[in-house]
């Protein structure tokens, strides 16, 4: 027999025991309580036994259960009302209005066939560009051009243009101008020789009688008026007129209904028309075409009596008292003419830096003429004393800016009237003997017609040196009339004058003004 030693206390084993009793005793109890059981405990496990074997009948093959026949009736009504339905529905015909809504099908067509791409061509490499200015190079003048070039006007040809060779509106089918018919021609001769003195206050009387509303208005040019003449006959009132594109046209006032002609004897604008009482047949004009012409009426004629050199230009032309023609030119320079011989052509002097505008004739003085310039200065000279190198004038006037008119007083030439762009009109006195110009008055006059206007020409009254008339740029608008002293005496206003007359021109011996505008317009005021 083996003897177990234990390490555990007295204590220790007895509440181990205990511990086993209470264990021993608990599964005693647990036996007596299955062994034990109640009777309706079995009642229910038979019953359930009872159930489970007759679903396993039924699942053999035996009856259906009251639970299959509910699901089973319960389908059959779901399928009859799947079927009265749908009887409904086809009754409604529904089927065939959707098959109406659908849209038919679009039959697309079928795509053509994508052509063969392009082989890709070689670019050719190019370096990049530069400016002649990056490469420091200058411009090449083959390459400037302007966007707008001004077509080129073609030059009329040297020497004598007939009147339909040149003839514009107005004119009959013939060809034939009215100033060429007898009764003008007979009309245009009555002229008086002799020049006629006029009493300034019995003229400006006579002018104030003179009704602005009925101012003759005819457009006579196509363009801005930039000469004027008015014939000096005594029976018929005839007014010529030229333009800036060189137009040549006249207004003949009459009782019925008034005549108006036009010609284009010059390329370039025309600046100066004359017509001098012994020659009552012959309009001269000068152009800035280089050319001096004559109108002559007797033969029909626009006759060329002198060219100058390209791009000179003749501005201005007078007479004087030996016959001696003078003209003006663009250049500053002073010609002498003699219509009668051949070459014409008598010498030409430099007299001035700039533009000569006007020139005018002693009307005593057989020598002397006087010119007005765009260089600012007003010249009396002596034609006995030219110089090709150095003319020396007899005396000066000068202005702050430009001149656009200087005349000599019409019966002594004593006084000098000149038109400026320093907004001033100035009269001076001329020492009869030595020539030496003094200035007297100096008036305020807004002469500032910019580039659309003629300059004014302030101009005498022929006869009288007591009385000038010249445009004005005031409102209304106007023609003023001033004495020497510098008084504004008068002023021609009205509907009838409704522009700018910047050109003026008197009747040497009737009371006939005329007026022209920027618009080719002649205005002209007739004594009643």
């Amino acid at each position: 027999m083996t003897t177990v030693t234990t390490f555990y206390g007295a204590s220790t084993r007895i509440s181990a025991r205990l511990t086993l009793k209470r264990l021993r005793k608990a599964e005693a109890e647990a036996e007596e309580s299955t062994t034990a059981k109640p009777p309706e405990q079995d009642d229910k496990r038979q019953s359930a036994k009872k159930r489970k074997q007759r679903a396993d009948e039924n699942e053999a093959g035996g009856e259906p259960t009251v639970k299959q026949e509910k699901e089973e009736s319960y389908r059959s009504v779901i399928q009859k009302n799947i079927a009265e339905k749908m009887a409904f529905l086809e009754s409604l015909g529904v089927d065939e209005l959707k098959v109406s809504l659908v849209p038919p099908p679009v039959h697309t067509p079928a795509k053509p066939p994508r052509p063969p791409k392009k082989p890709k061509q070689e670019v050719e490499h190019v370096g990049a560009r530069k400016s002649l200015r990056l490469q420091n190079k200058p411009a090449v003048s083959e390459n400037l051009g302007s966007f707008y070039q001004e077509p080129v006007k073609e030059r009329i040809k040297p020497g004598p243009l007939a009147f339909k060779e040149v003839a514009g509106s107005g004119i009959d089918e013939g060809g034939r101008s009215c100033l060429c018919e007898d009764i003008v021609k007979e009309e245009l001769s009555q002229v008086a020789l002799e020049p006629l003195s006029r009493e300034a206050e019995g003229f400006l009387d006579r002018m104030m009688d003179v009704n602005v509303d009925d101012v003759v208005v005819q457009k006579v040019v196509a363009a801005r008026i930039t000469a004027m003449a008015v014939h000096p006959s005594l029976t018929a009132t005839l007014v010529f007129a030229g333009d800036k594109l060189g137009n040549f046209g006249f207004l003949k006032v009459g009782t019925g209904e008034n005549v108006v002609e036009t010609y284009t004897p010059h390329d370039a604008g025309l600046m100066c028309l004359r017509i001098r009482p012994e020659e009552p047949q012959k309009i001269y004009s000068a152009s800035y075409d280089d050319t001096l012409r004559c109108a002559d009426i007797e033969r029909g004629i626009f006759d060329e009596l002198y060219r100058t050199d390209r791009d000179v230009g003749v501005m201005y032309i007078d007479w004087l008292l030996n016959n001696t023609m003078i003209a003006a030119h663009g250049n500053g320079q002073v010609s002498f003419l003699d219509p009668r011989s051949q070459e014409k052509k008598a010498g030409m002097y430099q007299l001035h830096s700039r533009k000569v505008r006007t020139i005018n004739a002693h009307p005593t003085n057989s020598w002397w003429f006087l010119t007005g310039s765009t260089d600012a200065m007003v010249k009396l000279w002596d034609s006995r004393m030219m110089s090709k190198r150095s003319p020396v004038p007899l005396g000066t006037l000068t202005h702050n800016r430009s001149c656009s008119a200087a005349f000599l007083s019409p019966v002594e030439g004593n006084k000098v009237l000149s038109t400026s762009f320093d907004d001033t009109l100035r009269i001076c006195n001329i020492n009869q003997a030595t020539g030496e110009m003094k200035q007297q008055i100096t008036l305020k006059h807004n002469n500032m017609t910019g580039r659309w206007l003629t300059p004014f020409r302030a101009v005498w009254v022929p006869g009288c040196d007591e009385l000038f008339l010249v445009g004005s740029m005031e409102y209304p608008r106007r023609i003023e009339v001033y004495s020497s002293s510098g008084s504004l005496l008068y002023k021609f206003t009205g509907e009838g004058l409704a522009s700018v007359c910047s050109i003026v021109e008197v009747h040497p011996e009737r009371l006939v003004i005329a007026g022209g505008n920027s618009s080719g317009k002649l205005h002209v005021l007739i004594e009643p």
